[in-house]
């Protein structure tokens, strides 16, 4: 079945492997407990010593609106085969968490 996406959803803007570990969460029944995930970047851009921080609003709006639609929950389901009792705690997920950031505009050093 082939799957067209009429919404602006970015939910599936992930990589697999944060679905798979979604599913093992709440498959092991840990999908309560706090969980720490991170914002980052592989390499600094241009090959200068720093980036700036930017983006911050995006990424608030970004958690503030997560939901999978049902669109993103059909391609989870039918393409990928995800049960449908999986799916159905994702159709009720949101983000409740709290976000810890640097200050926008600061610079971001790298290792």
């Amino acid at each position: 079945m082939e799957h067209r996406f009429n919404d602006d959803s970015l939910s599936l803007h992930t990589d697999l492997y944060q679905i798979n570990m979604a599913e093992t969460y709440w498959r092991d029944g840990i999908h309560e407990k706090k969980a720490v995930f991170e914002l980052f970047f592989r390499k600094l851009p241009f090959d200068n010593g720093f980036a700036v921080f930017a983006g911050l609003e995006k990424a608030i709006e970004y958690l503030s609106d997560f939901s999978f639609t049902e669109s993103d929950l059909a391609y989870l389901k039918d393409e990928l085969g995800y049960k449908s009792d999986f799916i159905d705690y994702l159709s009720g997920l949101s983000f409740t968490g709290t976000l810890h950031s640097m200050r926008e505009g600061g610079n971001c050093l790298c290792e």
